[in-house]
């Protein structure tokens, strides 16, 4: 792995590493997907909640453009976001 990026493919090799030893420790998990998505993506994505397939409403709007402020004045920023579902979805 590089200093500054990581890619998907070095997510998957240390995976298996990762799940072994918190099954090790007795933890129980759903299978993990991970997705590397810019930081407009993952802001559409919290506005929804974490479900990228919702009911449209304003208020969704409303949640991304705050979102998409905060990031562009350096008030915040998402690093990533992880639905507990089964299987679980990982945003980075």
């Amino acid at each position: 792995m590089s200093s500054g990026s990581i890619t998907l493919d070095d997510i998957k090799r240390i995976q298996p590493g990762i799940e072994k030893i918190s099954a090790d420790y007795g933890l129980d998990f759903f299978p993990v997907v991970f997705e590397l998505v810019d930081y407009d993506t993952i802001s559409q994505l919290a506005a929804y909640g974490g479900f990228p397939v919702r009911y449209p409403h304003w208020r969704f709007g409303m949640e991304y453009d705050q979102l998409s402020k905060g990031y562009r004045y350096g008030l915040q920023k998402i690093y990533e976001m992880v639905i507990n579902t089964d299987p679980c979805y990982a945003y980075l």
